[in-house]
Order: C-alpha cells, then sequence, then structure tokens
C-alpha cells in the first residue's frame, strides 16, 4: 500500500504544485516579442491541459486503490474467519469501532 500511497501522492505533487517551469511561462507569456509570447502562451495551455489529463488518471488511481483496499479488507475478513471460525471473526469486528476509537486516543496523546 506506500507505492499505491507513494504514487498518489506523485500525481497530486504534480497535478497541484507550481514550479519554476511555470514561472518562466508567466514570465515569457507576459512581455516580449509577440512570437515569444505566443509560444509561451501555446505552452501554458499544453501545460493546462496535460495537468487536467493527470488530474483525471489521479481520480481514477484513487478511486482504483479505494476498491482494491477494500477487497483486500474482505480477503482479510474472508481468512479470517476461516481460520479462526466465524464466531470470533464476528467478535473480534464488533469490537473494531471500540479498539478505533482507543486508537484515536491514543494517537492524539502521542501528538
Amino acid at each position: 500500500m506506500s507505492l499505491i500511497r507513494s504514487i498518489n501522492h506523485w500525481f497530486a505533487r504534480v497535478v497541484y504544485e507550481r514550479g519554476g517551469f511555470d514561472s518562466e511561462l508567466e514570465t515569457h507569456a507576459e512581455g516580449g516579442y509577440w512570437m515569444k509570447r505566443l509560444i509561451a502562451q501555446i505552452a501554458r495551455f499544453f501545460l493546462w491541459l496535460s495537468r487536467k489529463i493527470l488530474a483525471l488518471l489521479m481520480q481514477a488511481g484513487a478511486a482504483l486503490s479505494a476498491s482494491l483496499s477494500r477487497q483486500m479488507e474482505f480477503d482479510a475478513d474472508r481468512y479470517s474467519a476461516r481460520v479462526v471460525g466465524a464466531r470470533v471473526t464476528a467478535a473480534t469486528l464488533s469490537e473494531s469501532p471500540r479498539l478505533d476509537a482507543a486508537a484515536r486516543a491514543a494517537w492524539s496523546e502521542v501528538s
């Protein structure tokens, strides 16, 4: 899952962060010779378009990884039921909200 998180983070960084290249294009698009401004405007358009395409791919990747995560949780519960039995698995899953609340409290103390 850390690989999936790092890929999702990369997508978000590429889509939303602006860098020096953006500043240079903006500088060239605002002043100077008309041909230079035109080329910079065209480059800015294609940069904007590529970021929109990457944003769509990022959203598709996030949806796919969420689906994969749900499937992994389902498989883990199914294997748990096979290994320890349905009754023990049900009892463990019924304790999940309380364990989650305890974990949140512990993490807030750590913070």
